[in-house]
């Protein structure tokens, strides 16, 4: 549990003992108890001071105002929700293991705060997430999905967030699983590998002049390549 209204002098085992800060794996924040991943339960405002890293987990982070039957959040007042997930203005969160964020106040303050998702990472926002914006801003939280990581968000995240993908996976929770690939009736192999000039044509490697990329979350692809094959 974090709040910070609490200390880490606390256990952080009970509401009513929580944790003030997030910290580090060696050190009296709520991530020390939180080495093999698991639930951090947000009961008051869970604030980061500053750009943060989360330290590497060895299981998955789920970040929720909500557990063992009991809804912590509280989104007044509406400059500054009582219980909630904030930053300091501009700072930067960056995830190190896999994390989700679930029925949870995500506010946003003052100048924009980033999530950035690194190489082999996962983000969810799930449906439940709430995001809050302070009275008078017309933005949210900037996404940063870096070249092979995922960002799994919900519907209002990707209408309201900025999504910056560098390389990475961005796709709807709750959403329809991909479709399996299909192998053309003509028997044509093509594969282009994202940031890559190298390609293979029914298993031989030939050479691109320019390399597939993704922008403003659409797949770019060298059609020229694609119309030879």
């Amino acid at each position: 549990y974090i709040s910070f209204t609490g200390s880490n002098d606390n256990d952080g085992l009970t509401a009513n003992t929580p944790k003030k800060s997030f910290g580090t794996l060696d050190a009296n924040g709520i991530v020390s108890l939180l080495a093999n991943g698991g639930t951090m339960v947000v009961v008051g405002k869970a604030y980061i001071g500053g750009s943060y890293t989360l330290p590497a987990m060895s299981a998955p982070l789920t970040i929720t105002s909500v557990y063992d039957g009991v809804d912590y959040k509280k989104a007044e007042p509406a400059e500054n929700p009582d219980c909630a997930f904030k930053m300091a203005s501009g700072a930067n969160f960056t995830i190190s293991s896999d994390v989700t964020f679930d029925d949870i106040i995500l506010f946003q303050e003052n100048d924009q705060n980033t999530i950035t998702v690194p190489l082999g990472t996962t983000l969810t926002i799930t449906d439940k997430a709430v995001l809050q914006t302070k009275p008078g801003n017309d933005y949210h939280y900037k996404i940063v999905v870096e070249m092979g990581g995922t960002a799994i968000l919900s519907k209002a995240a990707q209408e309201v967030c900025t999504i910056e993908n560098l390389g990475g996976t961005v796709s709807t929770y709750g959403g329809d699983a991909p479709a399996a690939p299909v192998t053309p009736a003509s028997g044509v192999e093509l594969k282009m590998t994202l940031g890559k000039t190298a390609y293979t044509l029914n298993g031989e490697t030939k050479t691109m002049d320019v390399a597939p990329i993704i922008r403003n979350s659409r797949t770019m692809l060298p059609v020229r390549y694609v119309a030879e094959a």
